[in-house]
């Protein structure tokens, strides 16, 4: 009878073992599986990033092999061509999250709208692709998102507080040069000019969405998103000229 009940106890004890074992297998697999998901776009950017950096290499080297240029401007090519391959791969990332929500049409616009001023007013420039592309990428999903989640009547209110305050900070911060790049003062004052009057084109152009109210609110909300994203990127600059 004691050899029969201590053969159930020692069951008993195996048993509970082997469940405990099985949850602590179960939670390292979950928590393996939320690292992966959270660091997987890290690494895949990190391996694009470096596949970039060495086709930008080859080609720069290649150019200057074929007497396109000198072999002591492969370095200033080679850069030239990373930031081309960037801002294509940019690009296609914000397509890419544009097609998966439906919003292709608000991604190419929000892009153009943040180049138009981007191209004369300047701004805040990452310390590596890699950040350029992540953050970027970023604030149009945050726009997308945002945009997705708004009332159409409630969105022709932000149309022209969008327009104002992008204004603003132009008005305060544009135009910014690139770093150890100053821009000469006849330059610099013609780019402000610009600036403020893209700007103040901008307004009119909200105040007309606002008082007629035109239809596609997400396209127009991405244009006046991504004119805005682009002034933000002059206030977290100082000024350079």
């Amino acid at each position: 009878m004691c050899a029969m009940q201590c053969g159930s106890h020692d069951d008993i004890a195996s048993s509970k073992h082997t469940i405990y074992h099985k949850k602590t297998t179960t939670n390292h697999k979950s928590i393996e599986r939320s690292y992966k998901l959270i660091y997987a776009p890290k690494v895949a950017v990190e391996r694009v990033i470096t596949m970039f950096d060495k086709l930008a290499e080859s080609m720069a080297f290649r150019c200057a092999k074929k007497g396109i240029y000198e072999q002591e401007l492969i370095a200033q090519y080679a850069y030239g061509y990373k930031l081309l391959l960037s801002t294509v791969t940019s690009a296609s990332i914000v397509l890419l999250i544009g097609l998966i929500f439906a919003s292709v049409a608000e991604a190419a616009v929000f892009m153009i709208a943040f180049a138009i001023l981007r191209s004369v007013a300047g701004g805040f420039h990452a310390q590596t692709h890699k950040v350029c592309l992540i953050a970027f990428s970023s604030i149009f999903l945050v726009s997308t998102l945002f945009v997705n989640v708004l009332i159409p009547e409630y969105i022709l209110s932000y149309f022209p507080l969008l327009a104002v305050v992008s204004c603003v900070i132009v008005f305060l911060k544009a135009p910014v040069a690139a770093q150890n790049k100053p821009i000469p003062t006849p330059k610099r004052n013609k780019l402000r000019r610009i600036c403020i009057v893209i700007s103040c084109i901008n307004i009119f152009i909200a105040l007309l969405v606002t008082i007629f109210t035109v239809g596609r609110f997400a396209v127009i909300s991405s244009y006046f998103l991504g004119f805005f994203t682009a002034s933000l990127s002059l206030f977290t600059t100082k000024k350079r000229g």
